[in-house]
């Protein structure tokens, strides 16, 4: 069925189509039927029609540009078709030009604030390009149009996770239940949220909620692998067994009871809760494997050795060969293990941790030559690399000690994988430490190019800005992105509080610094840094407390002498 929409365009398309443009006499029909507009705004629907299923037609064939040229042809035709707005900034996201799209929707924006869709489509770039705080406000300023829409709360809420911003989100999921307090998914995302920000009794109410709300296998999958991590094992069986009393055949319920009677120690109650499963599985192979790996987390090597080898003695197995060689090491037969995990071929999914406990295996036991030879081979074979290798194999040099050598895997590993994030910020770390720091900070803004939310590099660049005591604006900005993403790590902690103090904003800086300490109480450079947000904000007592732990921690002498100097000054000024 015609849509009616376009029924009085029918027989006006074919004349354009036959002419190959808007004639006049057909646009003079139209200004008939159409309401009238401004001489500035005039509409030539047909003409807008003509081109959009031009456009239409090109995007479906994947020929974006053609369907560009064509939609940006329907706005010059008909300057108040929106449904055209929405086209244009998708099909540069198609093309892979995100920077045009993100530079037209903010100018889309500027010109019409109450479009929601498109400040939301910015705000998915936003997220895509690493700026999630951006996105955030983005999400904000859409909620204050529709401030009840589920979608946008959970979305935002989601938002504020990641970076988190825990009460945040909590508060505004909280306002929604208020007016909504049957919306699962509201109940669900609450509950989520109250776990990742550790508060678990919160976190198990909500989880329940959601349940009563909507019974489902994957929610009571997830809150029973919740109730696990919480250690609430007897909640954690219960949500098991349910799903079982639905279907006894459910192998991964099964798995999951298996999985928490070994966390309770109850090692017997697992292995007959493995041989029902077994009157039921379709895999009794894995069973074995599984049975091996709980022998084996309680430390009893030989009944698990016993299993592999005769898994092994009926068919070839990598999974088996791995925890094979995990016995052997807790054997202390590094000999038999490194065996073991040299008949795991690079076809299999165990390869590349098969390859790296090797490496592991050969430091340990001081076979540094051997651990390079390997990696060396690995490298030179097509099938066989990939970046990590590279990274590693400059890890080892570094032990040797080689540092050109070391340089050289890495520049390698690059012409190879020019576009692998790590590998530049690898680079970084090995150029700082050999002095280069300008080619350090230029092989880390690659990194940063190439991974826009790499904490570590975003850490790297906003620290060296921070102690340069330059850009510190910027600096802020990428090490709070940092943070965001690894909130409980001290050094990244350490970064923050110390932008806080060149930007002079002592308060903020203690706070930041206390944190980076107590996750981190034996860096002695962070301890430094708490005595001088201390003593800058006039808190003498504790600088001088700080100071002096610091010196304790300090191992170079030149070090020890800086913060005695810093101690000396303050006794001075007393």
């Amino acid at each position: 069925m015609q849509n009616p929409r376009y029924m009085h365009i029918a027989p006006l398309f074919v004349a354009l189509f036959l002419f190959g443009g808007c004639s006049h006499p057909a646009k003079k029909v139209l200004e008939v039927q159409n309401p009238p507009v401004s001489a500035q705004q005039r509409v030539d629907s047909g003409c807008a029609y003509f081109y959009f299923l031009r456009g239409s037609q090109a995007e479906y064939n994947q020929h974006f540009d053609e369907a560009l040229n064509a939609y940006q042809k329907v706005v010059t035709c008909d300057p108040t078709a929106s449904y055209i707005y929405e086209k244009i900034p998708i099909l540069f996201i198609k093309m892979g030009k995100i920077d045009e799209a993100e530079k037209w929707l903010q100018t889309f924006i500027a010109s019409h604030p109450d479009q929601t869709t498109q400040r939301l489509l910015l705000a998915e770039i936003k997220i895509h390009n690493g700026d999630l705080p951006e996105a955030t406000r983005l999400y904000e300023e859409a909620m204050k149009q529709t401030p009840n829409n589920q979608s946008l709360v959970l979305r935002l809420a989601l938002l504020y996770g990641q970076q988190n911003e825990y009460k945040k989100a909590e508060g505004i999921l909280t306002a929604y239940l208020q007016k909504n307090e049957q919306s699962y998914q509201a109940n669900l995302a609450l509950a989520r949220i109250y776990a990742q920000g550790g508060n678990y009794g919160e976190a198990a109410e909500k989880y329940e909620s959601a349940l009563n709300l909507n019974w489902s296998r994957d929610l009571v999958m997830e809150m029973a692998e919740f109730f696990n991590n919480i250690k609430n094992f007897d909640r954690a069986l219960s949500l098991y067994r349910s799903i079982l009393v639905m279907d006894k055949k459910d192998e991964a319920a099964h798995l999951g009871v298996i999985q928490t009677l070994v966390s309770m120690d109850l090692e017997k109650q697992a292995i007959a809760e493995l041989a029902e499963l077994r009157t039921i599985s379709k895999d009794p192979d894995n069973l074995d494997l599984i049975e091996s790996q709980i022998y084996l987390s309680r430390g009893k090597t030989a009944p698990a050795e016993k299993i592999l080898l005769a898994i092994l003695k009926k068919r070839p197995s990598t999974q088996a060969e791995y925890l094979l060689a995990l016995v052997y090491i807790n054997q202390k037969k590094p000999d038999a293990a490194l065996l073991a995990l040299k008949r795991i071929g690079p076809s299999s999914s165990e390869y590349d941790s098969g390859v790296l406990l090797q490496i592991q295996i050969l430091q340990e036991e001081k076979r540094l030559n051997e651990a390079l030879q390997l990696l060396e081979t690995i490298i030179a074979g097509k099938a066989t690399r990939k970046p990590v290798y590279f990274a590693l194999l400059s890890s080892l040099y570094q032990e040797v000690p080689d540092t050109q050598r070391s340089l050289n895997a890495l520049r390698e590993g690059i012409g190879l994988y020019p576009d692998n994030a790590q590998l530049y910020f690898e680079l970084g770390l090995l150029q700082e430490n050999t002095g280069d720091h300008q080619q350090a900070m230029a092989s880390m803004e690659k990194a940063l190019q190439l991974q826009p939310d790499n904490p570590e590099a975003l850490n790297f660049i906003g620290y060296s800005w921070a102690d340069e005591n330059r850009n510190l604006d910027q600096a802020l900005a990428y090490i709070k992105r940092a943070a965001a993403q690894k909130p409980d790590n001290g050094f990244i902690r350490d970064s923050l509080g110390w932008v806080y103090y060149r930007l002079g904003d002592y308060t903020r800086s203690v706070v930041e610094l206390e944190k980076a300490v107590s996750l981190e109480p034996g860096d002695p450079h962070i301890a430094d840094h708490l005595g001088d947000a201390y003593s800058a904000a006039g808190q003498k007592d504790k600088a001088f407390e700080t100071y002096t732990r610091a010196m304790g921690l300090f191992t170079e002498e030149n070090d020890k002498v800086m913060v005695q100097e810093k101690i000396n000054a303050l006794k001075t000024h007393q």
